[in-house]
Parts: structure tokens; C-alpha cells; sequence
């Protein structure tokens, strides 16, 4: 289901993944967050903080998530984490011009590991319509 505005995407319907929106999404962000149950997915954030975005993770410190992952990115420069307990299930991901204006969301199931970006079956609706994203 598609329109101008809202996308529903899945790792195996659609010919996207959830991993190829959110790399066309960021492309030109400046900055970016990613609000996930489960993180270890480093790559990605190692990308964008290279390519000068600003990015925050708010993610829950339990397994899936990984250590290593964490550990790997926890003081670089331009990053922002946060941590919460075991009730924290979210998934956004948020996209923001040079403006600090919101310029796309990813909601849905996917958490920040190579399988929800990629082969998990996942849902998640992308929203551009501005007024929807300023809620």
C-alpha cells in the first residue's frame, strides 16, 4: 500500500528493505533518531557519524541488544545514547534537515539488528506528510 506520503514496507514484500528506506531517508539528513528495543547494527551509525549527521540511539540494555555493538560507538563524537529498561519496545526512526526540521519517520517492528533491517519479516509505515510528522 502506497500513496504520496505514507509507505507500509516489509523486508520481503516490497522490493525494499527497511534497511535500503532508512539509507535513502538519511541520505540527507543531518541528523538522525533511532529510538529501538534492540541495537547491533554499529555499521550503520559509524556511516552517518562519518558523514557528519548527528545521531541519537535511545535503545533498552538488554538482550538482543549487543554489548559490543554499544561499546564500539558509546563515545564517538556527535552521538547521543540513551538507555532504558526492560519495558522500552519502540521503533522509530527519525529524520532531520540542517533546520532541525523533521523530514521523515520509519514506525513499525523493526529493531536496529541486521535481521530487522533486512531479512526479518518486519512492517513498518514511512511517513513525509508534514503534518503528520509534526505530531
Amino acid at each position: 500500500m502506497e500513496n504520496m506520503t505514507h509507505k507500509i514496507i516489509t523486508n520481503h514484500i516490497t522490493s525494499n528493505s527497511t534497511l535500503d528506506i532508512i539509507n535513502k531517508h538519511s541520505k540527507d539528513a543531518s541528523s538522525i533518531v533511532v529510538a529501538v528495543a534492540f541495537f547491533s547494527h554499529e555499521n550503520l551509525i559509524n556511516e552517518w557519524l562519518d558523514a557528519g549527521k548527528k545521531v541519537t540511539l535511545i535503545v533498552s540494555l538488554r538482550p538482543p541488544t549487543n554489548y559490543y555493538s554499544i561499546k564500539n560507538i558509546l563515545y564517538k563524537e556527535n552521538l547521543e545514547v540513551y538507555f532504558f529498561g526492560d519495558e522500552f519496545h519502540s521503533k522509530i526512526f527519525s529524520f532531520y534537515d540542517k533546520r532541525d526540521a523533521i523530514t521523515g519517520t520509519i514506525i513499525g517492528s523493526s529493531n536496529f539488528t541486521h535481521g530487522g533491517l533486512t531479512s526479518n519479516i518486519e512492517t513498518n509505515v514511512v511517513i513525509a506528510e508534514h503534518e503528520t510528522l509534526l505530531e
